[in-house]
């Protein structure tokens, strides 16, 4: 290792922030975990769970760049190109039409991790509107429970309860539930009168 003559408290600090986990740090040092444990927090330099996952995240793409072209690697690479400036850990690249394979600078969009796990979780909302939206609110508007409305559809119901409450806002209380399932099924066990 070239900085070997650096004492152990600068070498573990060295490594951290050139993205080296902790367990990494103590193999390539050989120290003990308290002690390195010890060190990062006495500097102040402790990473949260999700930002050494991005950057775990960020070493592997850069591993699969090498070995066969990886098209994540390349939208960092035009993205730091066009900002003239490395791009920070946790920042994200973001193609807009969904493809990677297009890096052309007006389909690229910078921005941090968060935004970014939001930004697809939005886009999955807008598409299970778009697809179930229309099938869905016509089978609740006719009295279709949630677990009805999967066997019609063909959906999992963790899935249906999913789009019907969070994407769709439609929720019934526990009473209208009942009420419906005793027009349905007048010899119903769960009848609120009895």
């Amino acid at each position: 290792m070239k900085f070997t003559h650096l004492p152990i408290e600068q070498q573990i600090l060295w490594l951290y922030k050139r993205g080296y986990s902790r367990p990494e740090i103590i193999k390539t040092l050989n120290c003990t975990s308290w002690k390195a444990q010890s060190i990062l927090e006495r500097n102040g330099v402790t990473r949260n769970r999700g930002e050494a996952i991005a950057l775990k995240g960020r070493k592997r793409r850069r591993q699969k760049r090498i070995n066969n072209e990886y098209y994540t690697g390349i939208a960092r690479d035009k993205a730091e190109e066009v900002l003239g400036r490395k791009l920070k850990t946790l920042e994200v690249v973001h193609h807009i039409d969904r493809k990677p394979q297009n890096n052309i600078n007006s389909n690229l969009l910078i921005c941090s991790s968060t935004y970014h796990k939001w930004l697809h979780c939005e886009m999955k909302r807008q598409w299970y509107k778009k697809i179930f939206g229309p099938i869905f609110r016509e089978l609740w508007n006719k009295g279709y429970s949630p677990q009805m409305i999967s066997k019609e559809v063909g959906l999992k119901g963790g899935i249906t309860r999913i789009v019907l409450h969070k994407y769709l806002g439609l929720r019934r209380s526990f009473s209208e539930a009942q009420k419906l399932r005793f027009k349905r099924d007048p010899k119903s066990h769960y009848h609120l009168n009895r």
